[in-house]
């Protein structure tokens, strides 16, 4: 099976340079991790995925998306070109593209990959990408010590701290909102009735089928209804709902 490393640079460069500060030392320990990880996975293809300076679709759909995060770490804009650079000499893929977010251009290499029946370890701590998870085909390395290695997370892990499938997490966080983004969920549904209604109807849109099968107060149904109605249920699902279309360069093919 064709493995491909898939490492959520944003992500990486932001942890780092708070803890490490900018210079050298974030640069040495950004390759120090991939090279840990390097070795925990034996990739066949290495893929690094960036954010890019300007806005995204996101902030079309709403325009206070993302606002009240701290500043940008200083250091950023050099961490990421260093990273870019170095990437190439070790014959590492470079993705980003205008418009979208690093998450999108990891779900549209996953995707990519899976065609080409290979297996993804995607490496990041963001729980957005819980929602491409599939057990034994997609896993995630959530933490990187050059010490004690990798720290895994699957499908099953998942469900075993949520209570949910992967398939299910999309629709999880649309109805609880996602504080880090500034995207609000359904007023008055919080984590555990969020899980309630999931569990017990599969979907948001198999309750709005159904509303009286998950045994919800009338409350909760009314906030449920009212909020689909407003339109805010589109709106919060297109902004927590990972793209898979992505342009991607040209020459671009599964590993073989």
């Amino acid at each position: 099976m064709n493995r491909w490393l898939i490492i959520d640079v944003s992500n990486w460069a932001y942890r780092l340079l708070y803890a490490c500060g900018p210079g050298e030392r974030s640069l040495r320990m950004f390759f120090r991790w991939a090279e840990v990880c390097e070795q925990a996975t034996q990739p066949h293809r290495v893929v690094l995925c960036y954010d890019t300076d300007g806005p995204s679709f996101r902030h079309q759909i709403a325009g206070d998306y993302k606002a009240g995060r701290r500043d940008e770490p200083i250091g950023l804009p050099e961490l990421i070109n260093r990273i870019r650079q170095q990437a190439i000499e070790n014959a590492w893929d470079n993705l980003s593209a205008d418009g979208f977010e690093a998450d999108d251009c990891i779900a549209t290499v996953t995707d990519l990959a899976l065609a080409s029946d290979g297996q993804v370890i995607v490496c990041s701590s963001d729980k957005d990408l819980f929602q491409l998870l599939i057990e034994g085909r997609v896993i995630i390395i959530r933490d990187v010590s050059v010490k004690t290695g990798v720290t895994w997370y699957n499908a099953s892990d998942l469900h075993a701290d949520q209570s949910l499938h992967p398939h299910q997490w999309s629709d999880y966080l649309t109805l609880v909102g996602d504080s880090v983004d500034n995207v609000s969920g359904c007023d008055g549904i919080g984590e555990k009735t969020a899980r309630q209604l999931l569990v017990s109807a599969g979907s948001i849109d198999n309750h709005f089928r159904s509303p009286f099968r998950g045994g919800l107060s009338d409350r909760h149904r009314a906030r449920l209804s009212g909020w689909k109605k407003s339109g805010g249920l589109d709106r919060t699902r297109q902004l927590i709902h990972l793209r898979n279309d992505v342009p991607l360069p040209d020459g671009w093919e599964p590993a073989t």
